[in-house]
């Protein structure tokens, strides 16, 4: 669920994945990953959303179609399947940690 920082470091690292690293010894506790997952969903959305008025204006002969959307539709095609799929496994990832921290309050 972490973004790339593009932001690099003389050794070749971004700071922020140097950080990160030394901050991934920590689990993060279940809310921040579910504020995480939160966050990612609004945003998978927002594009979602984005994408499908773009496809309604070009259905509707709003749009022209050039190789240049054509390209695109099809990069963003394959970023929304990767990133549903990515969704999907952290949803169940969280699910289950969800469950197994609560499986032995519910008892």
């Amino acid at each position: 669920m972490t973004k790339a920082n593009h932001n690099a470091s003389p050794s070749g690292k971004s700071a922020s994945n140097s950080k990160r690293n030394h901050a991934s010894l920590k689990v993060p506790t279940l809310e921040a990953e579910m504020i995480q997952l939160r966050d990612d969903f609004a945003e998978f959305s927002d594009i979602s959303a984005f994408l499908n008025h773009a496809m309604a204006n070009t259905l509707s002969g709003q749009e022209v179609l050039n190789p240049e959307i054509i390209a695109g539709a099809r990069i963003c095609s394959h970023c929304l399947q990767s990133r549903t799929s990515q969704l999907k496994q952290d949803i169940q990832r969280i699910h289950a940690r969800y469950a197994k921290e609560h499986k032995e309050k519910i008892k």
